[in-house]
């Protein structure tokens, strides 16, 4: 997935970006940590849902460190940089993940509007939450239609 993320034709300042995106993301898990301990371990506004918050925040944590840790042995290794280049940057896996998020992101929409059918018996707010997340995805669709139309 960073691939398409960071693809550029020097694929030596891709994997730079990828470490500092790493390095986000720890810092990111790092702060939600952070806030946990501060706001929400001993009673604070969400007790039942502090748990999670911690879970998430060191996953993303655990996701910085290895995404940083692999960027860096892909730097220092050349040998396996050029493996992992030639891995990347082929048609065929590219297309098979193109076509995955594709597959995916229907999945996912036709799964919120059956999913919005049930709601709307059950619980309005849930229901206007999925009619919320459907239209998001709509409008990032149009745009990034839009965009890789004028793009390609």
């Amino acid at each position: 997935m960073p691939a398409c993320l960071f693809s550029s034709a020097d694929y030596e300042q891709s994997l730079r970006r990828r470490r500092l995106a790493g390095a986000g993301l720890i810092a990111l898990g790092a702060l939600g940590c952070l806030c946990y301990a501060l706001f929400l371990r001993d009673g604070g506004p969400l007790p039942d849902f502090a748990g999670f918050y911690l879970g998430f925040s060191c996953g993303l944590a655990l996701a910085g460190v290895f995404l940083l840790l692999r960027a860096q042995y892909l730097l220092s290794h050349p040998q396996a940089r050029r493996q992992a280049k030639i891995r990347e940057q082929d048609e065929r896996s590219r297309a098979i993940t193109a076509r995955s998020f594709q597959f995916a992101g229907l999945f996912t929409f036709y799964l919120c509007a059956a999913a919005l059918l049930v709601a709307v018996t059950v619980n309005r707010v849930v229901a206007m939450a999925l009619l919320g997340v459907m239209a998001v995805y709509a409008a990032a669709f149009r745009c990034a239609s839009f965009y890789l139309a004028k793009r390609l």
